[in-house]
């Protein structure tokens, strides 16, 4: 299956940028990206699982997600909503828990916009650490690929 074109780039050195076209509209893209049901099936690293998920969409709201790979193991992420505009713009912390304790919280900025029947989908992920920074780049894209993948069959615009 081919996917969109995903765009990347460092606008700094603590914040990456991708931007993808998806299909099916931002009403759409968006409820991917609410929704638990839709969450489990295209989150994480390619080849990985969730194990659960949970979303309590509403500012200060908690969002969190356990899953599994064979390249990173058992990973827990999890924050809260900052800022939530229905199917425009979706604003929450970002942090991994280790042991009960989650590290250091950066902030990702998610933008739907319409775009002739489709998705101008952004993801901005700004205030990571050095390590962070360049380590963060492989992982969204992975994820995102699932995105695509998800909104490819949801809407049945694949090859």
């Amino acid at each position: 299956m081919d996917l969109p074109e995903l765009l990347f780039e460092r606008p700094d050195a603590s914040t990456i940028h991708f931007t993808r076209r998806l299909p099916g509209g931002p009403r759409l893209i968006w409820r991917l990206w609410t929704d638990p049901h839709h969450l489990r099936q295209w989150w994480g690293p390619m080849g990985g699982c969730v194990d659960h998920c949970a979303v309590d969409l509403r500012p200060g709201g908690a969002w969190r997600i356990e899953f599994s790979s064979p390249t990173y193991g058992n990973k827990v992420v999890c924050g809260s909503y900052v800022a939530i505009e229905p199917d425009r713009r979706l604003v929450f912390t970002w942090g991994w828990e280790e042991n009960g304790e989650v590290g250091h919280v950066s902030r990702v900025t998610l933008t739907f916009e319409e775009e002739d029947g489709a998705c101008l989908f952004t993801l901005l992920h700004e205030d990571l650490s050095p390590l962070q920074a360049e380590t963060h780049p492989t992982g969204w894209r992975s994820c995102l690929d699932g995105l695509a993948r998800h909104a490819i069959a949801e809407t049945g615009q694949g090859g």
